[in-house]
């Protein structure tokens, strides 16, 4: 079989065909790295989404939470002055009903000015001494006039006499039983028939019986 012999134009085409080769592979190898970056690139944009969207809602939480607490702060703030303020008030009533209540200045200067009042060592006033002093006084005179009253009785301006107290019952016993006849004589008496309501109920028992 004859062999063919190469000429340098042939060797040179071979040489240009390998160097395309590789530049074409070379290209591939390439594009196949470029894919990968961009699909590694899209992986990567959705985390980064999702870590974004946290952290605006961590910081939107934290800022509604120190906005709470503010307004908790101001409301509290606002309850203390108030309860300050009534607090005042309440007092200020207070003194102004106790200032009411008070004696007038001019009054208190009299008071000072006027007599002092002293006490004795059991506790009473002089003005209480002298009622004390009037109130025996006054028991000595009774016991004058009951003294200059009185009248023994070997006396002779002693006009009266001295009864015993059975003649006494028995003289009211007798007024008594002379009332009581007089009252029978008026209701029952010979000129007015009239009977007792036992014995009405003694002859309205004895019909019924005679009857039965």
């Amino acid at each position: 079989m004859p062999k063919h012999k190469k000429f340098d134009s042939d060797e040179d085409s071979d040489a240009e065909e390998e160097r395309s080769d590789l530049e074409s592979e070379k290209e591939e190898v390439r594009s196949e790295d470029e894919d990968l970056l961009v699909e590694s690139d899209s992986d990567a944009e959705p985390e980064d989404i999702s870590f974004s969207a946290g952290r605006t809602a961590a910081l939107t939480k934290v800022k509604d939470t120190l906005k709470q607490m503010e307004g908790e702060r101001v409301k509290l703030k606002e309850k203390r002055r108030k309860q300050q303020e009534m607090h005042m008030l309440q007092k200020k009533q207070k003194l102004d009903a106790l200032s009411q209540k008070r004696l007038p200045d001019n009054l208190l200067q009299s008071l000072s000015k006027g007599p002092v009042i002293k006490r004795r060592k059991d506790g009473m006033t002089e003005g209480q001494e002298v009622e004390e002093k009037e109130r025996l006084s006054g028991e000595e005179k009774d016991d004058e006039v009951e003294e200059q009253g009185y009248v023994p009785l070997n006396s002779s301006s002693a006009n009266f006499e001295v009864l015993s107290l059975k003649h006494d019952l028995k003289s009211l016993s007798n007024k008594t039983q002379t009332a009581a006849e007089f009252k029978q004589a008026l209701l029952y008496g010979g000129r007015i028939h009239r009977e007792s309501v036992k014995a009405q109920r003694a002859k309205t028992t004895k019909r019924k019986a005679r009857f039965k």
